[in-house]
């Protein structure tokens, strides 16, 4: 499946509820909800359908300055990734796939990857090349400031299908996309 590029990149709504009402425990402290709110997420309010990546990503920077400022970056935006993914199982999405991921095991989970990100964003492909069953090549077209983050989120996804002593790292990086060497015990 291969998405066009649409006129802005949008992150939706599922992720975000993922990470800020069930990874993160919903009850978010006042002055973080200020800083959100400056960068144009109001948890006060219903969620908008969709916010833009920027705007995201300046959300993300945020929790990780207010959450664990004493880790380093890669570290500390890695562990946010993990606690979105572990939210987002908590969503009615996430629920399914998560569901289905457990059922087919990591491989299978793996090259579903695209349809897996599709109900994430509205831009995000996927190429994927399998190394062998337990270890692949991912490219995505896109590149996030955010280093860990998208490791965090495989990592954790990998485990719920079932993978052990699983290993995400970014291999190669381009100002389009991003490629991360993914391996798991066999």
């Amino acid at each position: 499946m291969h998405r066009p590029e649409p006129a802005e990149r949008l992150v939706f709504s599922t992720v975000v509820e993922g990470l800020l009402k069930h990874g993160l425990g919903g009850d978010l402290p006042p002055a973080l909800k200020e800083r959100l709110k400056a960068e144009g997420l109001d948890v006060e309010r219903p969620l908008l359908p969709a916010y833009p990546v920027k705007v995201w990503q300046s959300c993300l920077y945020q929790i990780v300055a207010h959450y664990s400022p004493q880790l380093g970056r890669e570290e500390a935006f890695r562990k946010l990734g993990r606690q979105m993914a572990d939210g987002y199982a908590h969503t009615l999405l996430g629920r399914a796939l998560y569901g289905l991921m457990r059922l087919i095991g990591p491989n299978r989970s793996l090259k579903r990857m695209a349809q897996n990100l599709g109900s994430s964003d509205n831009y995000t492909n996927v190429t994927l090349t399998e190394l062998s069953p337990s270890e692949f090549e991912m490219k995505m077209n896109s590149k996030l400031e955010i280093r860990g983050y998208a490791e965090g989120i495989f990592e954790a996804m990998l485990e719920t299908a079932g993978a052990r002593a699983v290993s995400v790292q970014e291999s190669a990086r381009s100002d389009a996309d991003t490629t991360y060497r993914i391996r798991w015990a066999a």
